[in-house]
């Protein structure tokens, strides 16, 4: 295997790559961690090919095919690839990942970011790809669960963002963003903490589960801690928290005032298993959870000036159930058309 060559067409073309690259965890994953690893001389091309898959998942405007043709060769020679053949003979959905790999270089080498040389010396610095981050969102009735390359665990709720540097694992830290809901089981390394930033928090572990939801249009961010421990800071007052499991922390965004209290486990991440949990949950709240959790929008009509709570398990139950559950609970009745609910209170 030592005279062996990886090629990065073929690299590009291979969908266990591709999910490797964008740091999904699948059947193939740690062969690709293997191969780059016990064999040094893949592990340039493998860089390399990660990259532009990184990259191409960003939104790129449209482009004519005749142009993308173009950027193809362009690409083809700055990487030094050897086939001569590869448009033509590509079926469809290869094709439509040629054309938009070569856009996405093409766009780079415009604005002069591309490190790529196949003939770059060993130790060249590969600055662009420091710069790059990966992004991973779900809509409204989607839920993400993946693996960063050092064994995290994440699980991305709906309508929710995450991104971390595509170089995350050799950084001496381990940063990622989040805007929405996760749950995290962090992978222990004492050299290398890990932090999430969320507005004006960052929640630092070092090994240890825990859930953050911090929706941009709620009034204060949520930190739960399942097990180990947490440190939390406010970079608007400097103030900071350590939490113990059982514990959650309430943070608000108006006023930065720090609020811990207990926690039910099973009430705050029963969402990564398919369960709706609500106890005595506000109504609106619901509403929301409900909206996000199936994708759907609701109008409300009738709705009475006393103050209405939900309560209720519901594992991986349909909408219409749940609805037929709570509307017997508090008197409403509902119609569902596609991803339009109405509930009208009797």
């Amino acid at each position: 295997m030592n005279n062996e060559k990886l090629e990065i067409e073929d690299l590009l073309l291979d969908k266990g790559f591709r999910n490797w690259a964008s740091g999904i965890e699948d059947d193939e994953f740690q062969f690709w961690n293997l191969l780059k690893e016990e064999y040094p001389q893949f592990k340039k091309a493998m860089m390399q090919a990660r990259y532009i898959v990184i990259t191409a998942e960003e939104e790129l405007p449209a482009i004519d095919e005749e142009t993308n043709n173009k950027m193809l060769a362009n690409l083809r020679q700055k990487l030094g690839w050897s086939h001569e053949t590869v448009v033509r003979t590509l079926n469809s959905s290869k094709k439509q990942l040629y054309l938009k790999i070569a856009a996405v270089v093409a766009l780079i080498i415009m604005f002069g970011v591309v490190a790529f040389e196949m003939g770059e010396r060993n130790n060249a610095k590969m600055q662009a790809v420091s710069e790059v981050f990966v992004q991973k969102s779900t809509p409204k009735g989607a839920k993400l669960n993946f693996y960063l390359e050092d064994g995290t665990h994440i699980i991305l709720n709906a309508e929710s963002q995450i991104r971390f540097s595509s170089t995350y694992a050799t950084d001496s830290n381990r940063n990622v963003y989040l805007e929405g809901e996760a749950y995290f089981e962090v992978a222990k390394d004492k050299k290398r903490p890990f932090t999430v930033f969320t507005d004006n928090l960052s929640t630092v572990a070092l090994g240890t589960a825990f859930n953050i939801n911090a929706h941009p249009e709620e009034d204060k961010v949520q930190i739960a801690l399942v097990e180990g421990s947490v440190l939390v800071k406010n970079s608007k007052n400097e103030s900071n928290v350590i939490l113990a499991p059982g514990n959650k922390l309430l943070a608000d965004k108006l006023n930065n005032d720090f609020i811990q209290e207990k926690f039910d486990v099973k009430e705050v991440t029963s969402w990564k298993d398919g369960i709706i949990f609500l106890d005595k949950t506000d109504f609106d709240e619901s509403i929301q959870i409900l909206e996000r959790w199936y994708g759907v929008n609701i109008t409300v009509s009738n709705k009475p000036k006393t103050l209405l709570t939900c309560s209720g398990e519901f594992e991986n139950d349909n909408l219409d159930n749940v609805l037929k559950s709570l509307g017997f609970a508090l008197k409403f009745d509902f119609e569902i058309k596609n991803k339009d609910v109405k509930l009208k209170f009797k």
